[in-house]
């Protein structure tokens, strides 16, 4: 009976032990299935001499939490240089040449977006696109344990810059030209003429002259008044 007894024991321990090796099986198959975290940069554009933004996001695999991580973003150094990261405690857009390091714990899990780099488009920078490369440096969970994070790029677009459209210059109104006063025209002084002739022949000159004329009726004028005078003496 002891014997029996001790075979029913053993007979459960095995069972116990063969559904926990299950379970354990069944979770890390589970685990292995799924999607793993991912870490993403994003993307943007913009034109010689701009200021880029691009975000850092995390998405956590389902029923995982991605407690820490530690990822370098790699850039094209002849068309961007980092100005500047976020959040400034746990990144450094100086780490090494042309490279901007994010190193971060969370107990509480990361999840969407944790950070944000700013890039300077070169004033030099040629048209094209300026890949983002990201590395996974380390990635766990919230307590520490090694987790399989994927990496995913982005890139910055250099545009041309459009060239400008030149205004067009109004044409001025041209001033019109005054119209000229007309001159009035000189009215003639009459010339003295000849006295009209009474009978007889012509003068010599052609006509008399003006001067003569009242010098003969002055004197005309005197012998009339003498005449008079000497008819009222005779009488």
């Amino acid at each position: 009976m002891v014997r029996a007894m001790s075979q029913r024991k053993a007979w459960w321990w095995a069972v116990a032990a063969g559904l926990v090796a299950a379970g354990v099986w069944l979770a890390t198959a589970g685990r292995a299935g799924a999607e793993p975290a991912t870490v993403a940069v994003g993307s943007a554009s913009g034109f010689p001499g701009d200021e880029v933004t691009v975000a850092v996001t995390v998405t956590p695999a389902a029923g995982e939490t991605v407690g820490a991580f530690t990822i370098d973003l790699t850039y094209d150094g002849s068309r961007l240089t980092a100005t500047g990261c976020t959040p400034s405690a746990v990144c450094n857009e100086s780490f090494g040449p042309n490279t901007v390091r994010w190193s971060a714990a969370n107990p509480a899990g990361f999840s969407g977006n944790v950070g944000t780099v700013t890039f300077r488009i070169l004033s030099t920078a040629p048209v094209g696109t300026a890949a983002l490369s990201l590395r996974i440096v380390e990635c766990a969970d919230a307590e520490g344990r090694p987790l399989t994070c994927t990496a995913q790029d982005g890139a910055v677009t250099v545009q041309q810059r459009p060239t400008p459209t030149p205004t067009a210059t109004p044409t001025p109104t041209a001033t019109p030209t005054p119209t000229a006063t007309p001159t009035p025209t000189a009215t003639p002084t009459p010339t003295p003429g000849a006295l009209p002739r009474t009978g007889g022949e012509p003068s010599a000159g052609g006509g008399m002259n003006w001067a003569l004329v009242a010098g003969i009726a002055m004197v005309a004028s005197g012998m009339a008044v003498a005449g008079w005078r000497l008819r009222r003496g005779l009488s």
